[in-house]
């Protein structure tokens, strides 16, 4: 093993995600020299949590609906707690991304490669796992997507500002290689985004508010600025995170529900639905977002608040009730 004084950092940003974030957490301690976890503002015992862990550097940062400056805090954090002369790896994950075992016990020898062959940056491939509401896995797959997870810290590294989409920056330039190109091994390298069924929803929701969509296309999404306005008529909301604890609370203002009946069907083809609908965008991106905004409340968060006559009207492009019971049980009331 080289003499190198490498240490492994786990960064994290965390809001109210208890039971995925620890399960996470405890999952990886052994592993990791450090973890520095950002919190949003958490009132589920997350906060309290962290605190007990004696390797977990807390930042409490209010969520502020910008991915990159959130992130960034725990970057600079890293910045300020090392040693001078160390080799800092920063391997990030989100709190439903696992790293696999093997990954996770040979990060030192990973980054000494890493190092040898003049890579910063380490690609991990990803397999997407869905879970049903008991925690058991119904849908995986092994995708041909490598996330740049792992990385050394140098000074002036950071995400750049786009808000949703972040870029990391190193002044150094990114030299990026693939964990499987150099890993002579049959193991697994590789992480588990693990998402409970139709968790799509919610995040697209938090895009489609936040952002405009997923490419951040904020007023080019003309559904955009009068959703966020409505919005603001019920509550003037100051980040997502305060959204989404209205939608969970339920009983809405009508406009907002009227809003998201009316616009549930975007992107999609009445034609090919047998539903008459005004409003549909061709080839228009963001517009899948939009619908998650029906799918959200209506069906993630208040199925019982669902117009009944939308659980026929529908049914050829989705079962509601099937949907709500596979996130909420058999016992949950559909339709008013």
């Amino acid at each position: 093993m080289n003499q190198l004084n490498i240490k492994t950092y786990f960064c994290q940003m965390v809001t109210n995600r208890f039971d995925m974030m620890s399960a996470n957490i405890e999952r990886a301690y052994p592993y990791f020299d450090k973890f520095v976890i950002v919190d949003g503002g958490s009132t589920d015992g997350s906060v309290e949590w962290l605190k007990s862990k004696d390797k977990v550097e807390l930042i409490e940062f209010e969520w502020c609906d910008n991915f990159p400056k959130s992130r960034n805090q725990y970057l600079n954090r890293v910045g300020e707690i090392r040693e001078d002369g160390e080799v800092s790896l920063c391997c990030v994950a989100d709190d439903d991304e696992f790293y696999s075992l093997f990954l996770m016990q040979h990060l030192k020898d990973f980054a000494f490669r890493m190092l040898q062959n003049n890579f910063n940056q380490l690609g991990i491939r990803c397999r997407s796992v869905s879970i049903d509401r008991e925690g058991n896995r119904v849908w995986e797959s092994l995708d041909d997507f490598w996330k740049p997870l792992i990385f050394f810290w140098e000074p002036g590294i950071h995400y750049a500002d786009t808000r949703l989409h972040e870029s990391l920056i190193s002044p150094s330039g990114m030299r990026q290689t693939r964990a499987q190109d150099f890993a002579d091994t049959d193991h697994e390298i590789l992480y588990e985004h693990i998402k409970q069924e139709n968790v799509i929803w919610p995040r697209g929701m938090r895009n489609f508010y936040t952002f405009g969509g997923g490419p951040n296309l904020g007023e080019r999404q003309p559904l955009w600025k009068p959703f966020r306005e409505m919005l603001n008529r019920a509550g003037g909301f100051k980040n997502w995170t305060a959204v989404e604890e209205y939608l969970r609370q339920g009983n809405i203002a009508q406009e907002i529900k009227d809003w998201m009946i009316k616009h549930r069907l975007e992107g999609t083809s009445p034609e090919e639905h047998g539903i008459q609908h005004e409003g549909c965008y061709d080839n228009y991106d963001g517009s899948s977002e939009v619908r998650e905004c029906f799918l959200t409340y209506f069906v993630w968060f208040h199925p019982e608040e669902l117009p009944s006559e939308l659980l026929e009207k529908d049914k050829s492009y989705k079962d509601y009730a099937h949907e709500a019971r596979k996130i909420h049980g058999e016992d949950v009331n559909v339709g008013c």
